[in-house]
């Protein structure tokens, strides 16, 4: 019977260790969603980017970088910099 509890434990633990490796990357991922729907004032966008608001105001208006309105602020989302700048902020 030892033997059978044996392989019954190793199925045990590999399962446990499968369940627990996918839990670890879903949690990675949620941190990698969240970080990407951070969302940036203007000021800090200017300070990443090394750039002035007209620039940015240049950008809003050829559809290059589009901001979006919370709650009557003006925000960029994080993700749409880094897609946009290829994540070489300043």
């Amino acid at each position: 019977m030892s033997g059978v509890e044996d392989v019954f434990r190793q199925e045990i633990r590999a399962y446990m260790d499968r369940m627990f490796s996918e839990a670890m990357e879903e949690a990675r991922a949620e941190l990698r969603r969240r970080r990407d729907e951070e969302f940036v004032s203007i000021t800090n966008v200017c300070k990443m980017l090394d750039v002035d608001r007209s620039t940015l105001y240049r950008w809003k208006k050829r559809g290059y970088l589009v901001p979006i309105q919370i709650g009557g602020k003006v925000r960029y989302k994080r993700s749409e910099i880094e897609t946009k700048t290829g994540g070489d902020e300043k």
